[in-house]
């Protein structure tokens, strides 16, 4: 007899490293966007260069949805094992795109040009990785397991960015100004790409007749426009705000203008605290109805935005940035197990892959991916530091009110696992 806990961490683990790859790949170019602006779009002004490079981080997005709805059917026909090695070599591809292309000075508009190709690509392998790696972590391990696997999703996204921003301070502790904005940038994407071999094994090695759990037809529900509606809005609010979070080091950078040392180093801090909240939660989850959950963290999430972008832009420093960053990553970090667990369950089990992953594809590609260009822009604009605060508060009541609205329909479910 096979044992079923390791069967269980193999699972866990094949579908985690994509997610992680996907992740470690966005806080990179996120947070190496001012080096990335300067080697692809040369301007005169700095903030115009970092617009020109979250642009083209966001032509990304556009593919996803594409990708979400190809590997949506693709699972079905080849299985979650060919489908989750091929996204993956995919995702190494457009890691190795970014490492190897010269910059504007070099090979002029041909540089830019084949930076977007590879984030296309990159969008078009997320787009279809999310879906079947989200429904091989839900919906083929048992409720035993099942609050300490799910948040194997979010846990890895911040893991992914602590790595990312903590590989960026050791550079800028140890590299010039000089040296990290030519080439030392290119740095974390190829450490990146290493890691390619070891997931495509450890997909690739996943069974390929991975048993679908059987539903019974009178088990069976349709998708109805209630939950279409308001899980989109929460991925798209929530979109949102995760690009907040990911904007700070740009935002420190090059709107606050401190060190890029400091950046980093609270960003490393808040990640981790983001971290240590997301095991807190999955003991909040067994113990707190959701309801209190979602209402609490929520609610001190949207009092507390604004105060902590009004310390951080009045008294620059590194204590104010580990202020902001904690506030952005602690309270989301301790409702994770309920909010997954709540999007999660409220999904079909027999479409769960596909539907799951239109609808956050089709969310963050309309939401996620212009949020920082556009905040970026505003500031430009109109001069006001503050406009990252305002996005985010706003973005913070609505998806609050949607996770809210989705607690309240499915919170006497059959067999939900929501008291």
């Amino acid at each position: 007899m096979k044992n079923i806990v390791p069967y269980h961490q193999h699972q866990a683990l094949g579908a985690s490293i994509g997610n992680f790859l996907e992740f470690y790949n966005f806080i990179i170019y996120a947070f190496f966007a001012p080096m990335i602006g300067e080697v692809f779009f040369s301007a005169h002004n700095p903030m115009v260069s970092l617009i020109c490079a979250l642009l083209t981080f966001s032509a990304g997005y556009i593919a996803r949805p594409l990708g979400s709805v190809y590997f949506g059917f693709y699972v079905e026909k080849h299985g979650s094992a060919a489908t989750l090695s091929l996204t993956f070599i995919l995702m190494g591809i457009s890691s190795l795109f970014l490492v190897l292309t010269p910059g504007v000075n070099t090979i002029g508009y041909a540089a830019p040009i084949l930076v977007v190709v590879a984030r296309v690509v990159q969008g078009f392998s997320e787009g279809g990785d999310v879906g079947p790696s989200t429904d091989l972590l839900f919906s083929q391990i048992g409720k035993r397991y099942r609050s300490a696997y799910i948040i194997m999703q979010p846990a890895t996204q911040y893991i992914a960015s602590f790595c990312g921003v903590f590989v960026g301070l050791i550079l800028s502790l140890i590299l010039s100004k000089e040296s990290l904005y030519s080439w030392g940038w290119r740095i974390p994407f190829a450490m990146g790409i290493l890691i390619v071999p070891v997931g495509f094994w450890i997909r690739s090695s996943i069974p390929q007749d991975i048993p679908l759990k059987k539903v019974k037809k009178s088990q069976k529900r349709k998708v109805g426009s209630f939950f279409a509606i308001n899980m989109f809005i929460y991925v798209a609010s929530g979109s949102v705000l995760t690009y907040i979070r990911t904007f700070g080091v740009s935002y420190a950078v090059n709107v606050l203008g401190l060190p890029t040392t400091v950046a980093m180093a609270a960003m490393s801090i808040g990640l981790l605290l983001g971290i240590l909240g997301m095991l807190i939660s999955m003991n909040l989850h067994a113990k707190i109805p959701a309801k209190k959950i979602l209402l609490s963290l929520n609610l001190i999430q949207v009092l507390s935005l604004y105060p902590a972008y009004y310390y951080a832009t009045h008294l620059s420093g590194i204590i104010s940035q580990i202020v902001l960053n904690t506030v952005l990553f602690l309270p989301a970090g301790l409702m994770a197990t309920t909010v997954w667990s709540l999007i999660l369950e409220s999904l079909p089990t027999e479409n769960r892959s596909l539907v799951y992953g239109i609808t956050y594809t089709l969310a963050v590609c309309l939401f996620g991916g212009v949020t920082q260009p556009i905040v970026a822009w505003l500031i430009a604009h109109t001069g006001s530091v503050m406009i990252p605060a305002y996005v985010g508060t706003g973005a913070s009541i609505i998806g609050s009110l949607s996770l809210l609205h989705l607690n309240f329909k499915y919170s006497n479910a059959k067999n939900s696992v929501f008291p």
